[in-house]
């Protein structure tokens, strides 16, 4: 299969109260970051690995060794960090590109392939899970009650595939990153 898996790890972690950035932090045993690169290898279906980082965290990136991956310096905002990356693959002509957030884990095999399989039928796929819990609208003082069987709650680019992305421009892409419109 002709396709890429992209990891984005170049935040600041300014939200995450510790001294190490978040993707270099130990989750069951290792750094959460190669848990996505060690769920990707596992898949099997990738041709390429990126791995998109902040230019700060070099020596982070050194202790762990990757090997097999090709490692880029993002940019300061989530937007850049894909950009670079979209950028730096351009002239590999992947079918399917997946971008992934490092500081998310858990995800499964099972999920990869759902993705992959949902490309047969779809340009873009993006996972999303149907809320059980009422949601509310508040526009001022108006408060709407929306129907719940019409929200989908998904992690800001938790994952994305882009089915043809050759047929893609870098900039319609980014526009899907930023809008989500692909459900």
């Amino acid at each position: 299969m002709n396709s890429c898996f992209i990891i984005l790890a170049g935040g600041e972690s300014k939200r995450f109260n510790s001294t190490i950035p978040k993707p270099y932090t130990n989750y069951k045993g290792k750094p959460l970051l190669l848990h996505s690169i060690d769920k990707a290898k596992v898949f099997n279906k990738f041709n390429k690995i990126v791995l998109v980082v902040n230019k700060k965290h070099k020596n982070y990136i050194k202790k762990l060794n990757i090997k097999n991956i090709k490692i880029i310096i993002g940019g300061k905002t989530r937007a850049e960090l894909a950009y670079n990356a979209l950028r730096s693959i351009k002239k590999n002509n992947f079918k399917n590109v997946i971008i992934h957030d490092a500081a998310r884990p858990n995800f499964s095999q099972k999920l990869l392939r759902k993705l992959m399989d949902g490309l047969k039928t779809n340009d873009c796929v993006i996972p999303a899970i149907k809320t059980a819990d009422s949601v509310k609208l508040k526009i001022s003082k108006i408060v709407k009650n929306l129907k719940r069987e019409n929200i989908y709650l998904i992690r800001h680019l938790k994952l994305l595939t882009i089915k043809n992305f050759i047929h893609f421009k870098i900039i319609k892409v980014l526009r899907l990153l930023m809008m989500q419109t692909c459900l």
